[in-house]
């Protein structure tokens, strides 16, 4: 339940791997992104919040137009 949940956290950490072993100290670091989809039928404002809240997060926007085609029943 979210009225249960008091300072949360997701942490995400990259491990650098080289075959099934950790590589080197010296490995390069990557560039990822991490994209999630949250809902809660309670909270309307919740994608709002949720960047008000935590500052470093960043709103992604689409870079690419999809024309979809619906076809009538």
């Amino acid at each position: 339940r979210g009225s249960s949940l008091k300072g949360t956290a997701f942490d995400i950490h990259y491990n650098a791997r080289s075959g099934a072993a950790n590589a080197r100290s010296d490995a390069s670091l990557i560039r990822y992104a991490l994209v999630i989809t949250l809902r809660s039928k309670k909270t309307a404002m919740l994608y709002d919040d949720i960047l008000a809240t935590h500052s470093r997060l960043k709103a992604l926007e689409s870079r690419l137009s999809i024309p979809l085609r619906i076809r009538g029943s």
